[in-house]
């Protein structure tokens, strides 16, 4: 049948941004800014905020950032409103070397809404448990809440959007997350805190399909890796659907193995038969083998499969996307085969995860037999990965992505793992869902031709079936959701195309050709997709708007890949078809650390593609200025292909010390597309710091770079003078650099305190050191320390809680047991501790680094705020400086500055003493064994004009004092 199709949009050009919002067929729920000139977050945010009208009661929280192979980061967010969470509420900012290239996010107005809720806790979760009706609940079974670390629901306040037309209202709610075992369920239930209404139940258990059903909980497992019995071995596996595979097992003191493969934390159980929801996650068998060669009877063989597909799950995203399980950090897989109905026990045709474990049942023993394939381990263990990635909401529009995703990846692995046909045509099964363990061999769904199951293909086409607050008024189990199993079949068949390629006319009666790129750059395309751009009740619309911006990113316009999504989504009626140009001129890049080392001259590189289809670029017009001053121009005259790059270099540009904004432009002669002509970004100019110096922070010259994200807060260089202070005994002297000289931090934010960039070639054990009080919210909000060895294009954190004189803490949301710590690194200082003392990591690992730049990270949340770090006294060292001390009337050494001739006189006898001479790197240029007694010369006329540290070492005591060669 031919559905109506719903055309909505505006598109506003303005000088700075392109607002982008329902512009093509569908809905979108994402507000979305694209900025065409230099812009950095802030300003973003802040324009964002503008021009969709959010007070200053919204406020936003880092959740996560990633970072793709383009260079590309994308900070999310989750956003507040007078310090209520705000659900589903999420800002995501992409941007590019401190340059924001869009914004997109799923907000609400909290304005008007009534944040005082008329019930208490207690009367919400007996709405809730009312509406649910169950006989019991997990938490009625202490041990085995405890294996999934599930707890009781004590209501969480939210405020809730409108769920039904996506209208944008807000109500204040409480969300429980229910879970009961009979009948089985689990839902996130949201009661209106102010009469009791039950506003939403977004569904945790999901359904396999129609016969069979699947479970996903919230992510919830905390239950670390098991240590091993024994050492854990390569074995072989005959398994029901796979054939021999390779398997790692653990060899136990008994003698026997068992499927656990403690280095990937994959461990694969018998439940015995115990129903869906019985006491097996913590009362189970081990499935054993005397020689490690598995060939396990009857229906056992099916465990072969969880383990070895539950390997290969996490082998495929760690190799393929750099993803350590589930999680990102080594979230454990634990699989329970001969799993029950639970209603009533018996056969049980299902495959079902709830967070922590994946459930297997046995099938019926005809049609379908046990659901451990290769493909359903990676359904349900994709579930997973949404729910950690964004967190989709199952129903409606979000829910078919939700499930589509979990196909998608199911595919995937099966490919990866089998490598059935080659990446631009793998094997036709490879698109079928199910096939191994249905009689049938057909399986239950197809990912190539949705049709065959009465799935759609075409978004709103024919087996379309109805998402909107009037043709599906409340989600729930008998309008499966609102369709996400059905309307899956549209983003199923989107990466079919998108990979295999494909021609015809879809249901809109829109005929489409699209030449597939393989399965590599898809499944790439559509993990980024996932991770960095979908929000919570994200819609096909919105899905297509983030593959797009991601082609045009990793590959450019007009490329292959550019153009097989925008039209892969074209021939599922979502979004219009690529349209090429024959002369396009792009500005790929621009050599842009966010941090230039030295007080001296930047030279810029841009690269210009040639992304046309038929003609050559003979001259290009770069236009860049700074700090938005007058525009200069550099012409480059020479030949470009079609396809073809060029890297052109500018004239040098004198930067002082701070922050500047460069923007650059090209003009290309009849250039078809003007949107990728502009390329803008922030760089912070750093000074270049001499190791042994101390930055007592007394003058202007030990200035620091600072800067933010968030909520507007720099670190500030001064005295420290709050009244009624935590600090108010501790010992200061003079300035110090602190997040608020006169009061507590700010909350929502994340402030940047950097230090100089050092050379560390050739220095002897650098240290990096300094001193340091500080009162932060304890496990809430944290302090850390990171480096970089590029310019500040990529930060790692610097050290452990286990490192000696480091950090205090290393607390994550996991290892609090999900009651804390939302956001920590698990390597940080939190808490209080007034006594200003010395703290130091060693930098031996670093001393081939000829540039090498620290910042100290400040993260708040929308909580209590306290008065933060105090930090003075900040240097790197060498070994040589350890036990220094002010013997300041020892010795003196005149003339100085000299032309290399000096002498050093001693006050008194020193006896027998090292006389050493370093650079500024720290470096040791010269060393001599003397007897300083009187006055002692040198002549070092070889060394050249500049400031060097000279280091006297006696037997009870060392010197150190800087010496200018002139």
């Amino acid at each position: 049948m031919y559905s109506n199709y719903i055309k909505t949009g505006i598109l506003l050009f303005c000088a700075v941004f392109v607002l982008q919002t329902n512009a093509q067929e569908g809905v979108s729920v994402n507000k979305r800014i694209k900025f065409t000139k230099e812009v950095s977050p802030t300003q973003a945010k802040a324009q964002f905020l503008q021009k969709f009208n959010l007070d200053e009661n919204n406020t936003f929280q880092q959740t996560i950032v990633n970072k793709d192979r383009s260079g590309m980061q994308h900070e999310k967010m989750q956003q507040y409103y007078n310090g209520i969470k705000v659900e589903f509420g999420t800002l995501i900012v992409h941007s590019k070397n401190n340059t924001v290239k869009n914004i997109n996010g799923e907000v609400y107005n909290g304005n008007g809404v009534n944040l005082s809720p008329t019930l208490s806790p207690q009367e919400a979760f007996n709405k809730a448990t009312a509406f649910v009706g169950a006989q019991q609940y997990l938490w009625s079974n202490p041990a085995e809440a405890a294996a999934i670390n599930y707890s009781k629901p004590t209501g969480e306040l939210v405020l809730l959007p409108e769920m039904d037309t996506y209208s944008g209202m807000l109500n204040l709610a409480y969300k429980f997350d229910i879970y009961a075992t009979q009948p089985v369920s689990r839902g996130e239930v949201y009661v209106d805190a102010q009469n009791g209404n039950i506003l939403f139940n977004n569904k945790i258990i999901k359904h396999y399909y129609n016969e069979g059903r699947e479970m996903l909980n919230d992510p919830a497992n905390l239950v670390s890796r098991k240590e091993a019995m024994g050492p854990f071995v390569l074995g072989s596996a005959n398994t029901r659907y796979s054939g021999l595979r390779g398997i790692e097992t653990r060899l136990e003191t008994s003698g026997m193995y068992t499927l656990n493969d403690d280095g990937r934390s994959v461990f694969t159980r018998n439940a015995q038969n115990v129903p869906f929801g019985g006491g097996y996650i913590n009362n189970f068998a081990e499935f054993t083998d005397a020689d490690n060669v598995w060939t396990l009877p009857g229906l056992d063989d099916a465990a072969l499969d969880a383990h070895w597909g539950a390997m290969q799950s996490y082998d495929y995203w760690l190799n393929v996307h750099g993803r350590n399980g589930i999680d990102g950090n080594g979230f454990s897989m634990r699989s329970y085969v001969h799993v029950a109905n639970p209603q009533g026990g018996g056969s049980w045709v299902n495959a079902a995860w709830n967070g922590s474990v994946m459930s297997y049942g046995d099938g019926n023993g005809s049609s379908f037999q046990p659901l451990t394939s290769i493909d359903i381990c990676g359904h349900e263990i994709g579930h997973g990965i949404t729910q950690f990635a964004n967190n989709l909401v199952y129903a409606r529009e979000s829910g078919a992505l939700n499930e589509g995703y979990s196909d998608i990846w199911g595919a995937a692995i099966e490919f990866y793992a089998k490598g059935n046909g080659d990446d631009l045509n793998p094997n036709a099964e490879t698109w079928q869902i199910g096939e191994d363990f249905v009689s049938n061999g057909i399986g239950i769904r197809s990912m190539s031709n949705p049709n065959q199951f009465g799935d759609p293909d075409t978004y709103e086409g024919s087996n379309w079936r109805p998402t909107s607050a009037t043709g599906c008024p409340t989600p729930n189990n008998s309008n499966d959701q609102c369709g996400v199993h059905s309307n899956s079949g549209v983003l199923n068949f989107w990466f079919y195309l998108l990979t295999q390629g494909g021609s015809g006319t879809n249901d809109a009666f829109n005929a489409f050709n699209v030449t597939g790129i393989g399965m590599q750059k898809s499944e790439e395309i559509a993990y980024l997709v996932l991770r960095d751009y979908l929000t919570p009740n994200s819609t096909f619309l919105d899905a297509r708007n983030a593959a797009v911006d991601i082609a045009l990113s990793l590959y450019g316009s007009n490329s292959p890949e550019a153009i097989a999504t925008q039209d892969a989504f074209y021939a599922v009626n979502v979004g219009a078809p690529y349209v090429a140009q024959a002369t396009d001129g792009r500005l790929v890049s621009v050599s842009d650390p966010e941090i230039h080392c030295g007080l001296n001259t930047y030279s810029p590189r841009v690269k210009v593609e040639n992304a046309g289809v038929a003609t050559p670029i003979t001259s290009v017009d770069i236009n860049y200025s700074i700090d938005g001053g007058s525009t200069n121009t550099f012409t480059f005259n020479g030949n470009i292909p079609v396809g073809a790059t060029q890297d052109i270099d500018l004239p040098a540009i004198t930067l002082t010390k701070g922050l500047h904004a460069l923007s650059f432009s090209i003009v290309v002669v009849n250039d078809g597309n003007a949107t990728n002509n502009q390329e803008g970004f922030a760089l912070r100019v750093n000074e270049i710091g001499t190791v042994q110096d101390v930055y007592d922070f007394e003058t202007i010259s030990d200035d620091l770079l600072t800067y933010f994200d968030g909520v507007p807060q720099t670190w500030s260089r001064g005295t420290y003078n709050q009244t009624g202070s935590v600090f108010a005994t501790t010992t200061l002297s003079g300035n110090v650099y602190a997040t608020n000289l006169n009061g507590n931090y700010f909350q929502n934010t994340r402030s940047y305190l950097v230090t100089d960039c050092y050379d560390l070639v050739g220095v002897v054990n650098p240290t990096i050191q300094f001193d340091m009080a500080f009162d932060i919210e304890e496990n809430w909000d944290y302090l850390y320390v990171e480096y970089s060895t590029n310019g500040g294009n990529d930060w790692n954190v610097l050290g452990s809680a286990s490192d000696a004189n480091w950090y205090n803490s290393d607390r994550t949301f996991a290892s609090s047991g999900n009651t804390d710590c939302f956001a920590c690194i698990g390597s940080q200082w939190t808490g209080t501790d007034a006594t200003m003392q010395q703290y130091s990591y060693n930098l031996a690992a670093f001393n081939s680094e000829p540039s090498i730049v620290f910042r100290f990270v400040l993260v708040t949340d929308a909580g209590t705020n306290n008065e933060g770090p105090i930090i003075d006294n900040l240097t790197v060292t060498s070994v040589l400086s350890v036990g220094d001390v002010e013997n300041n009337n020892a010795f003196s050494i005149y003339p100085n500055p000299s032309n290399g001739s000096f002498s050093i006189k001693a006050a008194k006898n020193l006896g027998d003493v090292s006389v050493h001479i370093f650079d500024i790197n720290g470096r040791n240029l010269y060393s001599k064994d003397v007897n300083l007694t009187g006055t002692v010369n040198f002549d070092l006329d070889n060394l050249q004009s500049g400031l060097y540290i000279l280091r006297v070492a006696g037997e009870d005591f060392v010197k150190s004092t800087k010496i200018i060669i002139e």
